[in-house]
């Protein structure tokens, strides 16, 4: 390896299962392998074996960064007045909440206020 760029070890997980002619190491995608041995060792050392000379002969394996979406770049204008909607439904419900815990006469007010109050 070159001097600016640091070796890394990585782990790879691998499944170790008995068989009836000793066991199996396999790992998933994307590398799908699989030896058989008779010893967990013999497995585990052939499945190693096998990575390595795929790396030896170029094979690489590399994390992909893909850029964060969100929802809301994915919104069209008819989803963001829906929203829009439901933000105000949901402020409505939390005055009408707030008027049910201070009582009759304050909740009267509130509700006078939400009748007055401009529509979004």
């Amino acid at each position: 390896m070159n001097d600016i760029i640091p070796e890394v070890t990585m782990n790879i997980p691998v499944l170790l299962e008995p068989i009836p002619t000793g066991f199996r190491a396999s790992t998933g995608a994307p590398l799908n392998l699989a030896v058989e041995a008779p010893t967990e060792d013999e497995a585990l050392t052939a499945i190693q074996s096998l990575l390595l000379t795929k790396q030896n002969a170029g094979a690489k394996i590399v994390e992909l960064w893909i850029p964060p979406t969100t929802l809301m770049h994915k919104l069209t204008a008819a989803d963001h007045e829906m929203l829009d909607q439901v933000d105000a439904a949901i402020k409505e419900n939390r005055w009408l909440q707030r008027a049910e815990e201070l009582g009759a006469d304050a909740a009267a007010d509130i509700v006078q206020s939400l009748v007055d109050m401009p529509r979004v």
